[in-house]
């Protein structure tokens, strides 16, 4: 004997598709008031409202420091750009600490 458990033998259980047209089970949203009638309702607590505020100034803000970008931009083709290898050297050592 051979049971085919990949789903297509033909021994399925029934399913129910959700387009087909069956008689509303009590408390079923077809059964209850015409959708005129209904309201729905959505408040956001104040946790909810403060994050979706941050939200939408993180994407409001610009991207980069376009100012900062042409001041290293115009400092590299003057020469002027001096690399701090200390300041490097520390940043990459909290780094390793806070993994």
């Amino acid at each position: 004997m051979v049971n085919n458990i990949d789903g297509i033998s033909g021994n399925r259980p029934n399913t129910i598709n959700p387009n087909s047209k069956t008689r509303p089970e009590p408390g079923d949203a077809s059964s209850r008031a015409p959708e005129s009638s209904r309201t729905d309702e959505v408040s956001l607590t104040s946790s909810a409202q403060l994050l979706k505020e941050l939200n939408e100034a993180v994407e409001a803000a610009p991207s980069s420091d376009q100012q900062r970008i042409d001041a290293i931009r115009q400092a590299l083709a003057d020469g002027r750009y001096e690399v701090n290898s200390g300041n490097i050297a520390d940043k990459l050592l909290s780094l390793d600490e806070q993994l």
